[in-house]
């Protein structure tokens, strides 16, 4: 697989990247979840925390596809979510 940026490579084949982004979005998630008080404190640190994990994820996982791929799930995935809201629009109305 080629990429675009010379050290990409090296840091999508780094198995310590996607466990240190696994393991810090679990942490980030049970402080969430389980302690309100975390939540109330720090509720956008959080949030911050849990996006930037989310995001290493996504897109070390988003990586190992080409591009053609990852355009045919954004347009199916953006047609989907216009469609129902469409829908939960005209529901409200009827």
């Amino acid at each position: 697989m080629t990429y675009n940026i010379p050290d990409f490579g090296r840091i999508v084949a780094n198995p310590v990247v996607y466990i240190i982004s696994a393991i810090g979005l679990g942490i980030v998630a049970i402080m969430v979840f389980c302690c309100r008080i975390c939540l109330q404190r720090f509720g956008l640190i959080l949030l911050i925390l849990f996006t930037l994990f989310m995001s290493i994820l996504l897109s070390l996982a988003i990586a190992q596809y080409n591009s053609m791929t990852i355009m045919i799930a954004f347009i199916n995935t953006f047609g989907l979510t216009v469609f129902l809201t469409i829908y939960a629009c005209i529901s409200i109305i009827i």
